[in-house]
């Protein structure tokens, strides 16, 4: 379990590099703690909580199954969860489903550090209890498929 959290979260840390040298090389700028601070903050809790995410989804369904279903459900929390497009820019109800997403306040604590717009309890505590969602799914399902075995 311990490898594939590392494994986890060392793509993680992939997909966030290669992310922010894009934006580098197109001209994003930011100071330098802008830069490791969103990155940071995207890294420890977002592939945290993906990572759970994914093992949950491995334990949870068959194995040839499991990479397919994750990725639908990560594109659509990304979706409803406000990263393709501002949450102010969708009708009212999906603004009030996106804030219950673990995408968005990942999306909002990772933007605070360019927007300036500040620490978020909400969005931390919104990234915390998906994270114990996540991290108990797992564990359970974990349980569920040792005792089979």
């Amino acid at each position: 379990m311990a490898t594939k959290v590392i494994a986890g979260m060392l793509f993680g840390l992939l997909a966030i590099v290669a992310t922010y040298l894009a934006g580098a090389f197109t001209g994003v700028h930011m100071s330098a703690s802008q830069w490791m601070v969103s990155a940071l903050v995207a890294w420890l809790l977002g592939a945290a909580v993906f990572t759970a995410l994914g093992l949950m989804m491995g334990y949870l369904v068959p194995g040839e199954n499991a990479m397919q279903l994750t990725s639908l459900v990560i594109v659509f929390l990304a979706f409803i969860g406000g990263l393709f497009y501002p949450v102010s820019m969708m009708p009212q109800v999906l603004q009030d489903v996106a804030a219950w997403t673990p995408v968005y306040g990942i999306g909002e604590l990772s933007r605070a550090p360019l927007t300036g717009a500040g620490f978020d309890l909400a969005a931390l505590l919104n990234v915390l209890l998906w994270l114990a969602l996540f991290v108990a799914g797992t564990a359970l399902l974990f349980r569920r498929d040792t005792k089979r075995v």
